[in-house]
């Protein structure tokens, strides 16, 4: 079974495109685009890993990535992905497992990703 990977982001065209590039790395990979759909597929099973972006429509990510380390989400990993530097030394910064800035470089987003599920315990079935 692939790893079940849940992008939170609200540029469509992102999405798609993050969920391509994980599906070639083997992920089963989610795209939803506000902070209620990502609530709705954190419900519905397990996530080897989340990348969230900030900037949502409603609702900030970072009130999700408070509700997925609160929870404890069955030790899923979040990737902070955002277009603001600020986080990386914020409160936000201390609760994701990674924090990205977007410059385009899929590249560093894959091997984060990867190394976070490597390290982090699996979820709990």
């Amino acid at each position: 079974m692939k790893p079940r990977l849940l992008i939170v982001e609200d540029e469509p065209h992102l999405c798609e495109l993050y969920a391509l590039e994980f599906g070639e790395e083997g992920y089963d990979a989610l795209c939803v685009h506000t902070v209620a759909a990502a609530r709705e597929a954190l419900a519905a099973g397990p996530c080897a890993a989340v990348i969230l972006d900030v900037q949502l429509p409603g609702c900030s990510g970072l009130e999700l990535l408070d509700e997925i380390k609160q929870k404890g989400a069955a030790g899923c990993p979040v990737v902070l992905f955002s277009a603001y530097a600020t986080h990386r030394e914020s409160r936000a910064g201390q609760l994701a497992d990674a924090v990205l800035t977007k410059s385009g470089n899929l590249t560093e987003l894959k091997d984060t990703v990867k190394r976070i599920i490597s390290t982090t315990a699996p979820p709990a079935a």
